[in-house]
């Protein structure tokens, strides 16, 4: 597999030059189920619509609204490419950033 170092136009923090593109995003990813989970017949309890960017918790009246959302399907490759690479490639340009992962 090789690496591209050139920026991704289309992701997170694609434009450094406007402040409003360098303010805090936050993505959700809503990952598949473990084989353990699905041994269990455990359900998926959260939606999300990519199109609106929003998420539903099953049984909550609640929608959350989130920068970007990546549904089962997507891949880690995707999630970088869209949500990580512009801040990585940043840092070699003396940009500070930080990434966080829960869960």
């Amino acid at each position: 597999m090789s690496v591209s170092t050139e920026p991704n136009h289309n992701g997170f923090f694609a434009d450094i030059n406007n402040a409003q593109a360098c303010s805090v995003r936050v993505a959700l990813r809503v990952r598949p189920l473990s084989s353990k989970e699905t041994l269990e017949n455990s359900r998926i309890c959260i939606t999300t619509k990519d199109h609106e960017n929003s998420a539903k918790m099953e049984k909550s009246p609640n929608v959350f609204t989130f920068d970007k959302t990546f549904d089962m399907a997507s891949t880690q490759e995707s999630v970088y490419e869209t949500c990580v690479k512009n801040l990585v490639l940043g840092c070699f340009s003396g940009f500070n950033a930080t990434v966080l992962a829960y869960g």
